[in-house]
């Protein structure tokens, strides 16, 4: 009986709910007041719908279960003198709700607490990690059975979740996740861990056959790499599709040339899935290189291949090694040259 009088108590007073907006992640507080009410000795409850955010009586205050952590009345977790606020310290998406408060089977106030987002487009560097954003109302009682969610790129299929299980699809498979703790929060950001040149474009993230609309701009990548003469190096492409690869020496300030192109099967080098190997590092494959997508000719990543520290220390310990020896060897010549001359007069 006591829930279906709480239910009638929100629809009958669902029309004069106050609103507050707040940013996802801020705090906020919803006011209540009692301006009569100076001893503390019944029972206040804040609730939502279909649960309980929090309760103080007889000096004890404790928060609901998804609330736990986030809510106080007050400094101090006591109501002042005639004030039953609740502040939520940072709020969650799945906060968006009705909320009221009563003291005493008495109701004092009603709010509609609304959460905003930042759906802007996600730019990253190409081979980056990145973030889609995505935030749908998800009650936190829902069963698993009851929670479906769909994330598409155009016509093909990124990851779903049902039942509680997450599959992910085709070019993504292993590269993509949701947080299962944070969708009953409301949070069905897609995160992608590698991101490849074919993942930029337009997404749609869809719950409950509401579809949200996302963006992942993706923008050519500068990365160095430090090398070792005579061992492998990887340079990664981050693409499946054919590229050419450009080549300027770290000794010449202008000019490029083709390091190899179309499959990078040649020269010393091999074309994997989305990466290349030249299988020995010598002194004149130090420099930059640009990674050309075939198709559409233009700039997918540039890298720069410098040698590593402890070899360039050893260069110079190797170079000094030389000087010293060279200088003893004149000087002996010279000591030499000396004596002889000394003996023939």
């Amino acid at each position: 009986m006591e829930h279906l009088w709480i239910l009638f108590s929100f629809v009958f007073l669902a029309a004069s709910f106050d609103e507050i907006i707040v940013k996802l992640g801020d705090p906020v507080t919803l006011p209540c007041r009692e301006e009569q009410e100076d001893i503390y000795a019944g029972k206040l409850i804040w609730r939502t719908s279909d649960q309980i955010v929090a309760t103080y009586s007889a000096g004890s205050f404790e928060a609901g279960t998804d609330f736990r952590g986030r809510v106080h009345l007050s400094e101090d977790g006591k109501p002042r003198k005639g004030i039953f606020s609740l502040t939520i310290s940072s709020t969650v998406y799945s906060d968006f709700d009705t909320y009221e408060c009563w003291y005493e089977k008495k109701h004092l106030k009603s709010w509609t607490l609304k959460i905003t987002t930042n759906l802007a487009p996600t730019r990253v560097s190409l081979g980056g990690a990145a973030t889609l954003p995505c935030y749908a109302r998800i009650k936190r009682s829902a069963l698993d059975s009851d929670i479906r969610v769909l994330w598409m790129k155009e016509n093909e299929m990124v990851l779903n979740v049902i039942y509680g299980f997450t599959t992910d699809f085709g070019n993504f498979k292993g590269r993509v996740s949701v947080t299962p703790s944070e969708i009953r929060k409301g949070n069905i950001s897609l995160h992608i861990n590698e991101t490849y040149l074919s993942d930029n474009g337009s997404y749609t993230c869809q719950i409950d056959d509401k579809p949200i609309h996302v963006k992942l701009q993706l923008t050519a990548c500068h990365n160095t790499i430090q090398v070792s003469l005579g061992q492998a190096l990887l340079i990664p492409l981050h693409t499946a599709e054919d590229v050419n690869v450009l080549f300027r020496s770290s000794q010449e300030s202008q000019n490029y040339n083709v390091a190899c192109e179309t499959s990078c099967n040649t020269m010393g080098w091999r074309k994997r899935i989305h990466d290349i190997e030249l299988k020995i590092v010598r002194e004149e494959h130090v420099g930059t290189y640009t990674i050309e997508q075939k198709r559409a000719k233009f700039i997918i990543c540039t890298y720069i291949i410098s040698l590593s520290e402890n070899l360039k220390k050893n260069n110079v310990v190797i170079n000094n090694t030389n000087s010293v020896f060279t200088a003893l060897i004149l000087c002996l010549c010279l000591f030499l040259c000396q004596n002889l001359m000394m003996y023939i007069m």
